[in-house]
């Protein structure tokens, strides 16, 4: 079966990237025949198992321009080809398959002015960028050729029907497949290795933190609740173009010295093995890859329930505490200072993930594409 995959860019450190670049691996596990269409790629290996169109460089000074000149590239290319599915990773109407990686645009925005005020909230409203993705999500969803929708949550499937006039049936969860034996629990000598190596001492409390996009993952509430909790370390592994204001802020709430900022990590690994648990407090996150990482290295999680991945976790897994409740997350963390209770969730959300194979996606795949063509 040919398929077409649509994603903009792809870099080491995205996690709606990392997705695409896992799809497209299991598909090809699974038989299938896909083609990534993108503006850029920088892939894991240095040789993709599947081919590349790339489209000519976006024109305009504007997001907005640039927005619209992909997409106008990407239905040229899927013209010159003969696939018998495109899937799209953005929101580009016209398309057989939409996956909403990106959850919905309009609760993101929704969840945002709750940190930046009712002032701020009212001008995006009038950023062209935002209202062109508010329109170009309402053309997607209601489009008479749309003939499925892949969301990786129960969460974002809900947010559809509620703001979208769609046919429920159109609408499939698959979540996310992540590789089960590379994020694995680590032996007592890989633990302690990657402790020492990350400079921490073999019994101190840490957590970790994992992800890009700061803001939106409220790294900001985070720190001002690692505060309230006096002994506990936090290793904060990602990249923001703002990381020196949360730097600040961390030199102002007086924990610069708990808090390990070590930007973009090619390889998460040593972290994860290396932490207690991981704290992800995001404001909006469809279900992160990175929380599943965490999961399958059997970390415990601290995460809000505006992240899709909480569906996953059971009471034994993980705590869910809101973003905005700085005491309560901190209480959360302390509990991560209890080396039985850390070992104890660890164990369990290690479980909930155990399912969430790349093969198992890739099947899923297949069988939602096998099903769309048999009614062609």
């Amino acid at each position: 079966m040919k398929v077409a995959l649509v994603r903009s860019k792809f870099n080491y450190f995205g996690g709606a990237e990392k997705f695409v670049e896992r799809a497209l691996q299991a598909l090809v596990m699974v038989g299938a025949q896909p083609t990534l269409i993108c503006q850029s790629w920088k892939s894991s290996d240095e040789a993709a198992p599947f081919p590349i169109i790339q489209t000519p460089k976006p024109k305009g000074f504007t997001r907005t321009a640039r927005a619209r000149h992909f997409a106008a590239s990407v239905h040229a290319a899927v013209k010159q080809n003969a696939f018998e599915l495109v899937q799209s990773h953005e929101r580009i109407p016209g398309f057989d398959v939409f996956r909403a990686g990106d959850g919905v645009h309009r609760v993101w925005m929704a969840q945002r002015a709750k940190d930046i005020g009712g002032l701020r909230h009212w001008l995006m409203g009038f950023d062209p960028f935002h209202r062109y993705q508010l329109a170009q999500e309402k053309l997607l969803y209601e489009a008479e050729n749309l003939r499925a929708v892949i969301c990786n949550s129960h969460m974002v499937k809900q947010e559809i029907l509620t703001n979208f006039n769609i046919d429920a049936q159109k609408i499939h969860v698959i979540y996310n497949g992540i590789d089960t034996e590379k994020f694995r629990p680590p032996t007592a000598h890989e633990r302690a290795h990657a402790r020492n190596q990350l400079g921490l001492h073999a019994n101190e409390p840490v957590l970790v933190f994992l992800g890009a996009g700061f803001e939106r993952k409220g790294v900001h509430h985070l720190l001002q609740a690692l505060a309230l909790c006096p002994g506990m370390r936090l290793m904060v592994v990602g990249s923001d173009k703002h990381i020196k204001r949360y730097q600040q802020l961390a030199r102002t709430l007086g924990i610069h010295d708990r808090v390990m900022f070590t930007g973009p990590q090619k390889d998460p690994l040593p972290y994860l093995w290396a932490a207690d648990g991981m704290v992800f407090p995001t404001l909006y996150d469809p279900c992160p890859n990175a929380v599943l990482e965490g999961m399958a290295c059997g970390l415990g999680i601290i995460t809000s329930p505006h992240c899709g991945a909480m569906e996953l976790l059971d009471d034994s897994a993980g705590i869910c505490v809101s973003p905005w409740d700085h005491q309560g997350m901190a209480d959360a963390m302390k509990r991560f200072q209890n080396p039985e209770f850390a070992s104890k969730t660890g164990l369990a959300a290690r479980a909930c993930v155990e399912p969430l194979t790349l093969q198992a996606m890739g099947l899923a795949l297949l069988e939602l594409y096998q099903s769309l063509v048999a009614k062609n």
